[in-house]
């Protein structure tokens, strides 16, 4: 077989054996894994790493997941996992119980291992689970289990479908999760992650617009103050994306799909369509009370979305860029909207409840001053995400420039649905609970590694200064800076595909 072919591998994580105790009360944790892989020769250095993450098993410290993720264009050189053992905390900060490393190579036709089990390296973890697994082994009754491994299995499904693109990518499962947030109202606020099949288009490559100085320094991560404000972008992710009891996770798969790999479902044509496009649906509730969406979708195919508008005030730093966690470049981002697609039918019929997806038209554009997606790629853009290995299965997928006329009105229309769904107001802005209860955007301790802590309002201060201090200086910088490089913004037009300040979220 040529060293150059390229493969469609799917990885299972089966379990984990004799973890730590992450919680002392209840002398368990509340485990999962989250892998990454690699492979020579290694990606580009400014590409977020390909990762994977397991759902979380409660209150054990042998889970059982058998989670599977199947990825290609991986090289017959092999590949390499690292893998995070971690525990679900309350809290914004997730122990680390341990890290395991493997390693596949070569492959082939054939090739397989199954249920391999690896050392969990517990010189990798949190200082704390271990020093409570020995503080429980003093109890009368238990004591310390060691041989502590986490289970894999792998397998090459076949030949990759397109041997010409040159990087791992996600194929599936379309596993799908969204974490409700309290808010301090009644409602909630939700943050959904759905994994679209990959590959991504290498044309649909953004890295963030440095149009002002202070969005530079959070990217970069430079200085005390670039520091701060970069953890406080990362601490809004971990808050808005938090995981907890309450995490709805799936895997949309057409019904009866009893098959040995979740391979079989991608390859079925028109079930597998329909049932990515009513889950969809499900998951934006079919676009109904006038709900508009800002999203970002990475260079795996990771499509993550809240719903937006002026009653959410998280005040988040930077709305696009919290949803990349703060990669420097993603595939696409800005709005999107869901709606019936109008038609000539009788009164009764329009105010159905109808799921059929086939009647439902999602409305994407690239509203998003931070990454600035190039409208020349809208076109692209809808023809990947209408694919039927997609959303296929909707009745249209439309994609529209930021500044499109139509759109501004159909945003507009949005708004006046939303206000009567609420009975003539908008819904009073609200701010976001984090897992432990306290307000978002706070940055821990621990975090900055000193002894206090850092308020959302000081983040704030920090961010105005920064603001102040460069705001006369743009344009200045030295020219030979190689952080020069990203784009600045543009005079603003309709043809460019930048910004305004009203109505686009950086």
């Amino acid at each position: 077989m040529s060293s150059s072919t390229r493969y469609t591998v799917e990885i299972t994580f089966n379990s984990a054996q004799n973890l730590p105790v992450g919680d002392i009360r209840t002398v368990s944790c509340d485990p999962y894994l989250k892998a990454t892989i690699t492979s020579p020769p290694p990606p580009n250095t400014s590409d977020a790493p390909l990762t994977w993450r397991t759902p979380t098993i409660h209150h054990t410290r042998d889970p059982t997941w058998n989670n599977k993720w199947i990825v290609s264009g991986v090289p017959a050189s092999g590949f390499s996992l690292s893998i995070r053992v971690m525990d679900e905390d309350r809290s914004d900060r997730d122990d680390r119980l341990g890290k395991a490393y493997a390693h596949f190579a070569p492959l082939g036709a054939g090739f397989h291992e199954e249920e391999k089990a690896y050392k969990i390296q517990k010189r990798k973890g949190s200082f704390r689970p271990w020093i409570q697994t020995y503080l429980v082994a003093i109890l009368p009754g238990q004591k310390v289990r060691k041989h502590n491994r986490v289970v894999v299995s792998v397998r090459v499904l076949g030949k990759a479908k397109d041997q010409n693109v040159k990087r791992i990518y996600t194929v599936g499962p379309s596993a799908f999760s969204w974490a409700c947030q309290k808010s301090h109202s009644t409602s909630t606020f939700v943050a959904t992650k759905f994994q679209l099949t990959g590959p991504v288009p290498d044309e649909l490559r953004h890295e963030y617009v440095a149009f002002k100085p202070i969005i530079r320094l959070i990217f970069d991560n430079v200085g005390i103050s670039g520091h701060i404000l970069n953890l406080g972008l990362r601490k809004q992710y971990r808050t808005v994306y938090s995981y907890s009891k309450s995490t709805t996770y799936g895997v949309v798969a057409p019904e009866g799909d009893d098959g040995p790999s979740a391979m079989q479902h991608m390859d079925n044509g028109e079930p597998s369509t329909r049932a990515l496009a009513e889950r969809f649906l499900e998951l934006v509730k079919y676009g109904e009370g006038g709900r508009l969406f800002t999203y970002v979708i990475t260079l795996d195919g990771e499509w993550r979305f809240t719903e937006t508008g002026d009653e959410f005030a998280i005040n988040m730093l930077s709305k696009h860029s919290m949803h990349a966690d703060a990669a420097r470049i993603i595939a696409f981002s800005g709005e999107f909207m869901v709606r019936r697609i109008p038609q000539e039918r009788s009164e009764d019929v329009v105010n159905q409840k109808d799921k059929d997806p086939s009647l439902y038209e999602l409305i994407i554009d690239n509203d998003s001053g931070t990454y600035r997606p190039h409208a020349e790629l809208l076109p692209l853009f809808q023809s990947w995400l209408s694919a039927p290995e997609r959303l296929g299965g909707l009745g249209r997928v439309t994609g529209m420039q930021a500044f499109d006329e139509t759109l501004k009105k159909l945003k507009e229309e949005l708004k006046e649905e939303k206000k009567r769904a609420a009975g003539g107001e908008l819904p009073a802005k609200r701010g976001l609970a984090t897992k432990g209860g306290g307000k978002a955007r706070s940055i821990s301790s621990g975090e900055l590694g000193d002894n206090e802590s850092i308020s959302s309002e000081e983040v704030e201060r920090v961010v105005k200064k920064e603001h102040d201090e460069n705001i006369g200086n743009e344009g200045h910088g030295d020219g030979n800076d190689d952080r020069n490089r990203h784009r600045r913004a543009p005079k603003l037009d309709h043809a460019n595909g930048g910004s305004t300040d009203s109505g686009v979220h950086i």
